[in-house]
């Protein structure tokens, strides 16, 4: 039986908690790789917001990390398997940050109108 909350080739959008106002706001999508216990291999995309331009980046270059699932500082939503990860983007949609491969929407900030 596998005790794992998260199984492979589950796709994630991970937030970064900013436990400071000027620490950069950071996100990561991903597919989940690998899961051993509370840390999870993922690989997908970073996502880092722009202050001069008040948009969030996609980095281009597909990354891996290693995620500790069991941080306080991570948010970790599960999507659905068929979302193209490779498409999404973000967006304001009245007034919320939502992150979208333009089928599936999540909203990103269920409590406000903050980036």
């Amino acid at each position: 039986m596998n005790s794992n909350v998260l199984d492979a080739l589950e796709k994630v959008p991970i937030v970064f908690r900013r436990r400071f106002d000027g620490d950069p706001r950071r996100h990561f999508v991903g597919t989940i790789l690998a899961v051993d216990g509370a840390v999870g291999r993922v690989e997908g995309h970073a996502f880092v917001y722009n202050t001069g331009n008040n948009e969030w980046e996609k980095r281009p270059d597909k990354r891996t990390r290693i995620i500790p699932l069991d941080d306080a500082d991570l948010v970790v939503n599960i999507l659905p398997r068929d979302v193209d990860i490779e498409s999404r983007y973000y967006s304001l949609v009245d007034l919320h940050l939502v992150a979208t491969d333009g089928t599936y929407t999540l909203d990103i900030n269920e409590f406000g109108a903050k980036a």
